[in-house]
């Protein structure tokens, strides 16, 4: 309930976000890998800075799904 993972289609999308890494986000904490973003909201999602500061630099061109979403995606792929 406090780990998002975004997605995007293009890597020069996440590039957009990598200067929120530059700043403190207090419990907050950001990952850019090379297909997607980690967000850790230490005060939970919606109370969360730098998830809107997230959402701000990506605009629609990342989308966000928590660590438990994630997983479930995960299973039904790997299922069929």
């Amino acid at each position: 309930s406090r780990f998002l993972v975004a997605f995007t289609a293009r890597p020069a999308t996440l590039a957009k976000a990598a200067a929120l890494n530059q700043q403190t986000w207090a419990t907050d904490q950001l990952a850019i890998g090379p297909r997607a973003a980690y967000l850790w909201c230490g005060v939970g999602i919606l109370e969360s800075r730098l998830a809107a500061a997230f959402t701000r630099a990506t605009g629609d061109a990342a989308t966000m799904r928590n660590w438990s979403t994630v997983m479930k995606l995960h299973a039904m792929v790997a299922e069929g």
